[in-house]
């Protein structure tokens, strides 16, 4: 060694590096969180097509079997009812496609329209031979999703975003 020349070991991080450290950390976490966003809004929206299917398999089996079935909103999700014998509503138990079903938890009952009437929570949407048309509309915070059902059984879907 040179003799005045002292060696010095260096311990812990430098200023940069920590930095260099935070910032990749800080980038790693707001990809994370688009892409939590990105599969709520996939599940929000896988949620309403199995809604769209599940009422176009309730208007076909009402058709069928000459029974009428009816779609209850519930504040969690929505069942399907079919008439008992007293004249009744009954939940369907012997399907597992009609079986209840909760929503996501962002997703909310926004709006039902039978025959362009508007109904309240209560309202049943009832399928069967004589199905009427309908607009049945949730939403979150994106937006809007809707069912439009015509007297055919078709049921296609609709969506759009908030308004200012």
């Amino acid at each position: 060694m040179i003799q005045g020349l002292s060696t010095r070991t260096q311990r812990g991080f430098t200023l940069i590096e920590v930095m260099v450290v935070l910032t990749l950390l800080a980038m790693l976490a707001q990809g994370l969180y688009m892409s939590i966003g990105a599969l709520q809004s996939r599940d929000r929206d896988r949620a309403v097509e199995a809604l769209r299917l599940r009422l176009v398999f309730a208007a076909e089996r009402a058709w069928t079997r000459g029974q009428p079935l009816a779609l209850e909103r519930t504040p969690q999700g929505y069942r399907f009812l079919a008439r008992d014998t007293a004249g009744g509503w009954q939940q369907v138990s012997d399907s597992s496609v009609l079986a209840e079903r909760r929503l996501p938890d962002a997703l909310r009952w926004s709006a039902l329209e039978v025959e362009g009437r508007n109904g309240t929570a209560e309202t049943l949407l009832i399928l069967g031979p004589d199905s009427p048309s309908f607009r049945l509309e949730l939403t979150d915070a994106s937006g809007w999703r809707a069912t439009l059902g015509d007297r055919n059984g078709r049921v296609e879907l609709l969506a759009g975003t908030m308004g200012p």
